[in-house]
């Protein structure tokens, strides 16, 4: 009864698969048993390759703008998995935690120090115009990637031929934007139709609007899906009851994305580093506001400043997720063991319980 209709969704909305503006692209080469893994258990992937049941055996990482050992769960893993690695290679305009780990590092432009065309949610495209120059020696990723295939022997093949700029026109030469002038200008394309609901012309009008499956209408099938684990939460409460009663939440902090920004003087003082906690439950264990306290899961502890919040629940404790401090990032307390079937991050099912720092 929700799918079709506003406020409502068949979950394409939120996944962003709702059909956006036309532009050209890159095509990328088709291979038919193209190994992927879910990215939040690439850890595993790499410490235990084929043996352990994943596609391949990893020997080097190439990371363009990613900061794994901090975004990833299983922080003491991924340290793990990033030693293990013959070689890794990272572009970033910051000496991220997984940059210093990296045995190459290429220094590439800010999005503000070149153009590009971004492609957001509700039916919009932008032109992200260059505000500035680049520092001389800083690229952008394209053009250390020619560069790179040059080396390789491989450039005019991957160019085409084309500089930056010239990709980017030839992007728009296959777009629904007319006036490519006028939308560098603007920086905004608006597609309409931005209260969208996936499956609407479906719902509305069956007859009129058949789905493409061999009834026309929406099929559910669980395939070759294994199932859900029937002892998910068992498992929960049985961590709850072994020493580990608080639920961790680690939600984005307000000045920063994920880690983005975490090395940056003025967003330091705006956002600390810190535990958020009832008071109450802080009263049960003897806690004081402003404490040092030790956060402990079955994974690992992390050592923050104790901060009491009447907002937060009885029985859960919050601490912000992407700060750079691999001793107090809140990934040290958070496991690779994915949620099934979807195989996606269980972040936000973490047990924990806390401890004054003095006390082992």
């Amino acid at each position: 009864g929700n799918i079709g209709i506003p406020g409502g969704t068949s979950g394409a909305h939120v996944w962003d698969a709702m059909p956006k503006p036309r532009c050209g692209s890159l095509s990328a080469q088709y291979r038919p048993e193209q190994p992927s893994i879910p990215v939040n258990i690439w850890p595993d992937a790499v410490l235990e390759g084929r043996s352990g049941g994943y596609p391949s055996d990893i020997k080097g990482i190439y990371n363009i703008g990613t900061n794994y050992l901090i975004q990833g769960s299983d922080v003491n893993k991924s340290r793990r998995a990033l030693e293990a690695v013959d070689f890794l290679v990272t572009h970033d305009f910051f000496l991220t935690p997984t940059a210093r780990w990296s045995d190459v590092v290429f220094p590439v432009s800010h999005y503000l120090e070149r153009d590009d065309i971004v492609f957001p949610d509700n039916n919009y495209l932008y032109y992200s115009a260059q505000l500035q120059p680049p520092p001389e020696g800083v690229l952008d990723d394209y053009e250390v990637l020619r560069l790179l295939s040059g080396r390789l022997g491989f450039e005019a093949d991957f160019t085409q031929d084309r500089s930056t700029r010239e990709w980017l026109d030839y992007f728009l030469d296959d777009s629904d934007i007319e006036d490519k002038v006028e939308f560098r200008r603007t920086g905004i394309f608006d597609g309409g139709a931005h209260n969208r609901v996936g499956l609407e012309d479906y719902i509305s009008d069956p007859d009129r609007n058949p789905l493409e499956t061999e009834t026309g209408k929406i099929h559910l099938s669980a395939g070759d899906n294994p199932g859900f684990r029937d002892d998910y939460f068992l498992q929960l409460d049985e961590e709850a009851r072994s020493g580990f009663p608080l639920r961790l939440v680690s939600p984005h902090a307000k000045y920063r994305v994920n880690s983005t920004g975490s090395n940056l003087s003025w967003v330091k003082k705006r956002e600390k580093d810190e535990l958020s906690m009832h008071p109450l439950d802080g009263a049960d264990r003897l806690l004081t506001d402003g404490q040092f306290v030790r956060v402990v899961s079955s994974q690992g502890e992390i050592r923050l400043n104790l901060h009491f919040d009447d907002d937060v629940m009885r029985g859960v404790v919050r601490a912000f997720n992407g700060g750079w401090n691999l001793e107090s990032t809140v990934n040290n307390l958070t496991s690779t063991e994915p949620t099934t079937p979807s195989m996606g991050s269980r972040t936000h099912s973490v047990q924990v319980e806390v401890f004054p720092a003095a006390e082992l």
